[in-house]
């Protein structure tokens, strides 16, 4: 597991490096207004239609993970350096789609890896890892040179470095990808079952109770994005903040995430998957109205108190949910046909998002909040809990 761990770290340091301040840098550096970063932000999340789908299926079916990883983080890096030299927006708009097709299936990939691996260790009878244990590492990944780029932008003055800070660790990525990661061979179907997995996913991800539930998902990520796309701008222009700051500003939510994170088996137990759920998607419409309410600094710095819930009830939580209900055949592909779903929903949020915020910023806060409330309905009145004694559990 320690190389994992190491994984995740690198690849989430990819994102720690640049997604603070990538709109500011399409902004500033690309001349793109709100609007065309919208379509930017929506053509890298076309990928997540294709790619993870794809990707982890190969996975399922042909290669090993850690040799599609390596292929992801290669073009990832080659895409990145072409990016700081195109200038026309058509270019810089391929760029986004092609940065978006080989980023976006890492992470499902590494879930998947790391549910083979603690497969194989209950198999085996030897001590499981956790998965918030590995995970944790990823926010740490993301932590730490977002709060280097605070001083290296500061000093710099440009959004650059945050560019090649991302190209420094896919290479670092792909180096632990190929050395030191273990080999996961392909999971063989039954015999005579010549089955495609991704298609075995999407029939468990359509059950009724996982349904109401990847609904519910797939409607908060694209309220979501009104935020995590947009913020960086947000404390730009609507509150002054120097570009070197704004990684500051994020990260302390960031941090707080840490903990939530680690307190991840004790949340399950006092309040269930439905409570951590709740609690999650109720922080993310809270600070959405709230930025778009009261613009202010310490406002921004006070809604990032519930940063982490929101990212535990999105991202920590679902793919544990869902691996419980994938057969070793297609425990890959339940992560990537997720992973698709969550990715369309963020291609059409942040085309809207985009339109609503050239308008005005702060109504497209509220809008977002709005949205939301109704994936925080669909929680409430359609998902459920198996039992009691069991919380992590859905009934399907």
């Amino acid at each position: 597991m320690r190389s994992l761990k190491a994984q995740f770290f690198l690849s989430y340091a990819i994102l720690g490096s640049l997604t603070p301040l990538l709109t500011v840098f399409l902004k500033d550096q690309k001349g793109l207004d709100e609007q065309q970063i919208g379509l930017a932000m929506s053509m890298s999340g076309a990928a997540n239609l294709l790619s993870p789908v794809v990707m982890t299926l190969l996975a399922d079916k042909k290669l090993q993970t850690r040799h599609i990883l390596a292929l992801s983080y290669a073009a990832t890096s080659v895409v990145l350096l072409t990016l700081l030299t195109a200038t026309p927006v058509g270019v810089t708009l391929a760029l986004m789609a092609l940065y978006g097709l080989s980023i976006v299936a890492m992470f499902p990939l590494q879930d998947g890896m790391f549910f083979a691996a603690e497969r194989e260790h209950e198999r085996l009878g030897t001590e499981v890892v956790p998965y918030t244990g590995v995970r944790v590492w990823g926010t740490a990944g993301f932590i730490l040179p977002s709060v280097a780029m605070w001083w290296i932008v500061g000093r710099v003055g440009s959004e650059t470095p945050a560019v090649l800070g991302a190209v420094s660790f896919c290479l670092a990525s792909l180096l632990n990808a190929l050395f030191t990661l273990p080999a996961v061979r392909p999971s063989r179907a039954p015999a005579g079952q010549a089955r495609v997995p991704t298609f075995d996913a999407l029939r468990v991800l359509a059950r009724p109770e996982t349904r109401w539930l990847c609904l519910a998902l797939i409607i908060a990520a694209g309220s979501s994005v009104t935020y995590h796309y947009f913020f960086p701008i947000y404390l730009k222009e609507r509150i002054g903040l120097r570009p070197g700051l704004i990684p500051l500003v994020i990260n302390v939510g960031v941090l707080l995430e840490v903990f939530y994170t680690l307190a991840y088996p004790r949340l399950i137990k006092w309040i269930g998957a439905k409570g951590i759920l709740i609690g999650g998607l109720a922080c993310m419409v809270s600070r959405l109205w709230l930025l778009g309410t009261f613009p202010s600094l310490p406002m921004a710095i006070l809604v990032q108190i519930g940063h982490g819930l929101e990212i535990v009830s999105m991202f920590v939580l679902p793919p544990m949910l869902l691996n419980r209900l994938a057969g070793d055949a297609f425990r890959n592909s339940m992560q990537g046909a997720f992973s698709m779903m969550m990715g369309a929903a963020r291609l059409a949020g942040s085309i809207f998002a985009g339109i609503a915020v050239k308008r005005d910023m702060l109504d497209a806060m509220q809008g977002a909040a709005a949205i939301g409330c109704l994936a925080l309905v669909l929680v409430l009145a359609c998902f459920h809990p198996s039992n009691p004694e069991n919380k992590s559990e859905i009934r399907i």
